[in-house]
């Protein structure tokens, strides 16, 4: 017995694959596939409009880059975890409501690249304590890199 058994019916996902909804690949198979034929389409879609897949990579976001996001959960999230996968890069989710010092040590230890977050949340200035975290190395007081873009 497999952990996580398919709940889909067999006969189901046969009509599933005859009618030509299912590739029968999986979903980072099919992402990455469509990433490669259209870098121009969009990667990610919020109220600002979109950023392209190709925009990611002028954003500097190369691959084993870490870009770390805090927002609260929402489809954004899944979004943004397979953009960034799809360019080679980690994923590093962290949820909202941490106090400084946990920000800071987070983003400085992660080398994060790009830091993506609201431009709001309660009682808490997200812009500071990312701008307050960037880039002075924990060993050294010498720079190690500018600001991740936000």
């Amino acid at each position: 017995m497999t952990r996580f058994p398919d709940l889909v019916p067999r006969e189901l996902r046969e009509q599933w694959k005859e009618d030509g909804h299912y590739p029968q690949t999986t979903v980072f198979d099919s992402f990455t596939a469509h990433t490669d034929r259209h870098p121009e389409a969009p990667a990610v879609l919020d109220a600002d409009g979109p950023v392209s897949f190709a925009e990611l990579l002028r954003l500097g976001v190369r691959p084993d880059d870490v870009v770390a996001y805090q927002l609260p959960n929402s489809r954004l999230c899944c979004a943004i975890d397979l953009a960034v996968v799809a360019v080679g890069a980690i994923v590093l989710p962290f949820p909202p409501g941490r106090g400084d010092r946990d920000v800071r040590a987070l983003l400085r230890r992660s080398r994060a690249a790009v830091v993506i977050i609201e431009d709001h949340y309660p009682d808490v200035d997200l812009v500071s304590q990312v701008s307050a975290s960037c880039c002075t190395s924990p060993e050294s007081s010498e720079s190690r890199c500018s600001p991740p873009a936000c």
